[in-house]
């Protein structure tokens, strides 16, 4: 098999359209290009997420707020 051959053909599905989306953005992507927050469980792209004062906590950004602020 040549290079050339399925040259026009993308396999990169990531790339892709998904059927999930961003509420935050309205992206839309794949489940596995999506995180999802700690504190209300919604899904949030790598675009919008807001990261929590601990390594590794991902919060929506809505719930991002409200971790900054001190709120519960």
């Amino acid at each position: 098999m040549s290079q050339n051959q399925g040259e026009n053909r993308d396999d990169r599905w990531w790339l892709q359209e998904g059927a999930e989306w961003c509420p935050f953005c309205d992206i839309s992507l794949h489940a596995e290009g999506l995180s999802y927050c700690i504190a209300c469980d919604r899904a949030v792209c790598m675009v919008c997420v807001s990261q929590g004062p601990d390594a590794g906590e991902i919060y929506c950004p809505e719930c991002g707020a409200k971790a900054d602020s001190g709120e519960a």
